[in-house]
């Protein structure tokens, strides 16, 4: 009787287990994600000098994961990255 009373318990700890663990990458599916690279810049008297980096936006919270190359490109004062 005791064995019968613990598989039945131990079927319902795992049912509930598996409908938690449902709910939870199903909320995961509805995140807003998003994995981008834009140009950082700085500003000098004659030129722009420019490095790529990464970012991460979930949910219009935009963090730098880091810069993809330690190089910077120097650019004319007008440029505009195109991906904006």
């Amino acid at each position: 009787m005791k064995n019968k009373l613990l598989i039945i318990i131990i079927f319902i700890l795992l049912g509930i287990n598996l409908f938690l663990l449902n709910t939870y990458i199903a909320d995961a599916d509805n995140k807003d994600l998003e994995l981008y690279t834009k140009a950082i810049c700085s500003k000098y008297e004659n030129n722009i000098e420019c490095q790529d980096a990464i970012f991460l936006r979930c949910n219009n919270l935009e963090t730098k994961l880091g810069n993809l190359v330690d190089a910077g490109v120097v650019f004319d004062l007008d440029w505009k990255d195109p991906r904006e």
